[in-house]
């Protein structure tokens, strides 16, 4: 017995960078699909068990239109793109990515402190209209608070 999967947006995930290979397993066949629009997606997914999407939207009228679905793989955290109520009445399983930018978020959340901190940003756009430049002591002292 196979099982049917989709890969409803991998352009939006995969830049050819990811290793998938844990998902090409024995007994699973994939469709893979770079972008799809939303008139595609009930047809894409009729005969699916399984579909991963990233951006695209399943909402309740697509969840309905397969009969077959199981399983619906998020390529995200955010949950918003798929009716989870659709998908718990019909018992699909779904499952989101977790902590996959925990450090990239901690790196934001400091390089964001250090620019309030700094004012950099006010400090660029003195630069960028020539105020530091032409200051008579070459600095800014006292233009930004």
């Amino acid at each position: 017995m196979t099982i049917s999967g989709v890969i409803l947006d991998k352009r939006s995930f995969d830049r050819e960078d990811l290793d998938l290979s844990a998902l090409k397993r024995p007994g699973i066949s994939w469709t893979e699909y770079g972008h799809t629009e939303t008139p595609l997606v009930n047809h894409r997914i009729n005969n699916a068990e399984i579909v991963i999407t990233n951006k695209v939207c399943l909402d309740a009228v697509a969840i309905a239109s397969s009969q077959k679905l199981k399983l619906v793989l998020i390529a995200a955290t955010g949950t918003d793109n798929v009716d989870l109520l659709a998908c718990k009445k019909r018992g699909i399983v779904v499952c989101n990515t977790r902590n996959y930018a925990t450090p990239a978020v901690a790196q934001h959340v400091f390089t964001l402190i250090l620019n309030l901190t700094t004012n950099l940003v006010r400090y660029q756009r003195l630069v960028e209209k020539n105020q530091w430049q032409e200051s008579d002591v070459f600095c800014l002292l006292g233009s930004v608070p």
